[in-house]
């Protein structure tokens, strides 16, 4: 409620217009209410009141901590595929403001842990990136080892992992070697076969219908990981990616020295694309799945990536106080939706509400028009497409 009511007084303070769509898309919303996330299948179905129900898929999530004693070395957020296989090693920086580096004092991960542990890590590291956590475990460097169940990983690849961070985040060469130790657990990861995997994840080794020895896959939907254990299970023996969540490095008087955190909105663009069903809904507003069906050349248009283009698309939102908790883009979005039509489309089911909230939206996107949509989301109030307007929009408004 609070990061709500700050970012009313702030539309208040910038000007009437924007004070006013954030009033009429409370009323569109409050009208439609807010279903509860529900999101543990793959796949499309068919409701005979609706559209098709497009389920967000559930995706087990797990944090990894290094420690030297009580200092945090290192972290890294790891989500599984959403079938349960393979995934996401999304490298976390340790000097990490969990405040977003907006105000003071300075608190990082590393304070958390060295004050609290692993359970007081857990709690401001799932506010810092906005998604729920399934596991939380810190270890030392040299347990990182056991925990792939490999003796042949090479203890100086990883050793990165438990070397002192100091005071301050300006080491950027320890970042970078930080990074390239991930790069190793996700490389021996993908090498770990699945069938000698912990019969925990139900991946562990069967008989087919021949009598040959075959790996079953895990039922992802129907449990979360109990361990990191169970969680490096999961993600065993398929391709795992390496991503470095970007972070900001500011100089602080305040602070005496460089402050280091993860944008906000990057943030939730990465988790809102990797696990959409775990993303935390802090509002008390609508929930909404953004859509942007373009690819570089189309978003060229406003001189933008795709991916900025999904960013500013997701600042705006949050702008006026909307929980965004999944976006698609580029070629997965086209596939989804077809080629962007000239106006952004708002996807709501309930028609008499269509001319105000196409009115509401149209003060952010520019063009747009409200209708019922291809398909529907379960938790989800409002589908946004993006538009050629916006980018129109965005290109008048330059780079910023």
């Amino acid at each position: 409620m609070t990061a709500l009511a700050a970012r009313r007084r702030e539309i208040t303070r910038r000007g009437g217009t924007l004070a006013a769509v954030l009033g009429i898309v409370a009323v569109v919303f409050t009208l439609v209410g807010v279903s509860t996330l529900a999101g543990s299948t793959i796949g499309t179905t068919v409701d005979a009141g609706g559209p098709p129900v497009r389920e967000l898929p559930f995706t087990a999530t797990a944090l990894w901590g290094v420690s030297s004693g009580s200092d945090l070395t290192a972290a890294a957020l790891l989500v599984a595929g959403p079938d349960g296989t393979g995934g996401t090693v999304v490298v976390v920086e340790p000097h990490a403001d969990v405040g977003g580096g907006g105000g003071a004092p300075l608190r990082t991960l590393r304070d958390a842990f060295a004050d609290g542990g692993a359970a007081q890590l857990a709690g401001e590291a799932e506010a810092m990136l906005g998604v729920a956590l399934d596991v939380v475990e810190v270890m030392s460097v040299d347990d990182v080892a056991d925990a792939l169940l490999l003796g042949t990983v090479d203890a100086d690849a990883v050793a990165a992992l438990g070397a002192s961070t100091g005071v301050v985040a300006a080491d950027l060469e320890a970042a970078t070697q930080r990074v390239a130790a991930w790069q190793v657990v996700a490389s021996v990861l993908q090498q770990r076969d699945p069938s000698t995997v912990s019969e925990r994840t139900g991946r562990g080794a069967a008989d087919d219908a021949n009598g040959d020895e075959v790996s079953t896959p895990v039922d992802i939907a129907s449990r979360a990981p109990s361990s990191l254990a169970d969680m490096l299970d999961l993600m065993s023996g398929d391709a795992v990616t390496v991503f470095e969540l970007p972070v900001v490095r500011d100089e602080s008087p305040l602070a005496g020295g460089t402050v280091a955190h993860h944008d906000a909105v990057l943030t939730l663009l990465t988790m809102s694309q990797l696990a959409p069903a775990r993303v935390a809904t802090p509002l008390e507003s609508a929930t909404v799945r953004v859509v942007v069906p373009f690819d570089d050349g189309d978003a060229a248009i406003a001189g933008r990536t795709v991916s900025r283009v999904a960013a500013d698309t997701i600042a705006a939102l949050r702008y006026v106080g909307v929980n965004v908790v999944s976006v698609v883009s580029g070629a997965s979005a086209i596939d989804e939706v077809g080629k962007p039509s000239a106006a952004t489309q708002v996807w709501l089911p309930d028609s008499d509400r269509h001319e105000s909230a196409a009115s509401a939206f149209g003060e952010l996107f520019g063009d747009v028009e409200a209708i019922e949509g291809e398909y529907r989301v379960p938790g989800v109030d409002v589908v946004i497409v993006v538009g050629e307007s916006y980018l129109v929009k965005l290109a008048a408004s330059g780079g910023q």
